[in-house]
């Protein structure tokens, strides 16, 4: 493993030669400067809190780098003043490559290359002297998948430490809509049950504002009502589609129906999980329990919520500014290609099951995000009309008409379009889309295409277009989750180290055993990691400093540091590898401790 010192103090290279031509012209070059790390041949220096080597480096930071305590990697504060405290490096451990002292792609606003090794336009030398780089050897440091998505040279450094705030977000307004509770002095509280057999906790879904989503308001007199709830046993929300006043029940049709239903699993598809038929409601209801999507929408909510019927123009609040919309106040043609492949891949399971989803409409197509879309009410029409017999030949072929007239809608961005209007409206098509979405619609609504099967050929390489944006999806989430799996495995470094430290006489231990031996050497090593500050007697808050240190401890670095009390009359000098014995053994005494009888 090479390590690198300051210039001069290794053999110099032979100019002329492939190592030196190779490292002169590579875009990681050496970055010179002190590193020191695990099995270097040089003594480990030790990172004391009362003052560190001054490196010239540290007087190129302004105030305007310095970032405060909650961003992903924060500055030190150069007030003229040197942090008394070993500076850690300034580069996230997740996103880095393997610090094993060699140079790092370190790339900063003031302090970055083009991709050639020239200068960048903020005038820095690609040879100045750059930050030292600081994490933890081997698997505790995680790099980012590899994707095509995700190179960006020159733009703004991404958040590296934690989950990006567009899609924390995003996952706390869905939290906030799972965890809403009615008001108990809310009108309506008397009118919705406390309870229907195994679900509890109801809030009716189609009159409520829900935080984060707006919902179109829905009297109690039409005849389904849609709620979300939860189960007694799992805890995990369910929806409730209510039938008032239920009259066409026949146990025998009802199953039948019912098993067709529970063997629609797809991930375009709103699952029927069981149907019952209550008096919780003071009346023979019928309600289908379904999946929760939290704040998912109808395509009419999210598009369509003005007055005229129009969809909405760019930006508007209800859409939310959403990239699916161009502009002009038209949807995104590679997003209608999105919706259209997945309701058509919905259908073919459905129709494969000689079943008509009889629900393609603006009002039940749900759209999840930003691009999930959700067929929900599939073959309720047949729960209700149970005495009928149905045709599904013709059913399937209304289901492939009533998706054509859905995307003649979202294309014209108009929800009345009578059938006089049918030629104009695809007349309209035709001149802001391409003719192959066109000919796609006609087709539809023209009962040309007999079968979901025959709308593949049209969809052609769209398909594995879609694919690939799913994979990058995937690998952003998967590296957000990476993310998260650092922030947990830390979670449980640092609730050992608060349930070892500072630990009142309790049953089972010595008198001050928290203040005594290794439990001792902790407490300092906490204060070392949590309460720095600079000459001036400022708190210095930098993250990159606290997960360094626990990264090093938790993976048992050999690297030594000064450990000083309060009143600097003690004095320590450990590595991280005793560190990390005693933090154990002493974790292991306060298990046991806690399992003896009384």
């Amino acid at each position: 493993m090479p390590h690198y010192t300051q210039q001069g103090d290794l053999p110099r290279i032979p100019d002329g030669s492939r190592l030196a031509s190779y490292m002169h012209n590579s875009k990681n070059s050496i970055i010179q400067g002190q590193v020191y790390g695990m099995g270097s041949p040089y003594a480990s220096p030790i990172h004391t809190r009362n003052g560190i080597p001054t490196n010239p480096y540290y007087a190129h930071y302004n105030n305007d780098m310095v970032s405060t305590f909650n961003n992903s990697v924060s500055l030190p504060n150069t007030n003229g003043d040197q942090p008394s405290v070993y500076l850690p490096h300034f580069h996230s451990p997740l996103v880095s490559g393997i610090g094993n002292g060699s140079g790092s792609n370190i790339r900063s606003q003031q302090h970055s290359s083009n991709r050639d090794g020239t200068p960048s336009s903020s005038g820095k030398p690609f040879n100045q002297q750059q930050p030292q780089t600081e994490g933890t050897d081997g698997m505790y440091q995680y790099i980012e998948l590899p994707h095509s998505g995700k190179y960006n040279g020159f733009g703004p450094i991404p958040a590296t430490y934690f989950i990006s705030d567009e899609l924390k977000g995003e996952l706390i307004r869905r939290q906030l809509a799972i965890n809403y509770r009615l008001d108990p002095t809310s009108p309506i509280f008397n009118e919705v049950p406390q309870e229907v057999d195994k679900y509890r906790l109801l809030v009716p879904l189609d009159r409520m504002k829900i935080p984060g989503i707006d919902r179109p308001q829905q009297s109690l007199t039409e005849k389904t009502n849609t709620y979300k709830c939860f189960h007694v046993r799992d805890n995990q929300p369910y929806c409730i589609k209510r039938i008032i006043n239920y009259k066409n029940y026949n146990p025998k049709k009802m199953q039948c129906v019912v098993e067709n239903l529970k063997k629609l699993v797809h991930v375009n598809i709103v699952q029927l999980k069981e149907v019952l038929l209550t008096r919780a409601f003071s009346d023979n209801s019928l309600a289908m329990i379904y999946d929760y999507y939290p704040n998912a929408e109808s395509l009419k909510s999210r598009f369509f919520s003005n007055p005229n019927m129009l969809i909405d123009n760019y930006p508007s609040k209800n859409s939310r500014n959403s990239p699916n919309i161009r502009a002009g106040g038209l949807l995104q043609e590679s997003f209608l290609w999105n919706i259209i492949i997945q309701i058509s891949d919905a259908l073919r399971v459905v129709h494969g099951l000689k079943m008509g989803a009889r629900s393609i409409n603006l009002c039940k197509i749900l759209i999840f995000g930003e691009t999930r879309i959700l067929l929900s009410n599939v073959s309720v029409h047949d729960i209700k009309n149970l005495d009928q017999n149905v045709n599904m030949e013709e059913a399937m072929r209304e289901d492939l008409f009533s998706f054509g007239f859905l995307l003649l809608q979202l294309a014209c961005g108009r929800v009345n379009i009578s059938q006089q209007q049918y030629a104009t409206a695809l007349g309209m098509v035709g001149q802001n889309y391409s003719m192959d979405l066109k000919n796609c619609i006609q087709y539809l609504i023209n009962y040309k295409i007999k079968n979901i099967n025959d709308l593949m050929p049209m969809i052609g390489a769209r398909y594995y277009m879609q694919l690939g944006h799913q994979q990058i999806k995937i690998d952003t989430l998967e590296n957000e989750l990476m993310k998260e799996m650092e922030c947990s495995r830390l979670f449980r470094l640092l609730t050992k180290l608060n349930c070892i430290t500072e630990r009142p006489t309790c049953i089972g231990l010595n008198e001050n055993w928290s203040e005594t031996g290794s439990r001792y050497m902790l407490k300092l090593f906490r204060n070392y990691v949590f309460h720095q500050h600079n000459n001036a007697g400022q708190p210095w808050m930098d993250m990159a400093h606290i997960i360094g240190c626990l990264n090093k401890l938790d993976s048992g670095s050999p690297e030594r540091i000064q450990l000083v009390s309060s009143d600097g009359k003690n004095v320590l000098i450990v590595t991280y590898e005793e560190l990390k014995r005693c933090f154990n053994q002493s974790f292991d005494e306060l298990v046991k401790a806690a399992c003896e009888p009384v």
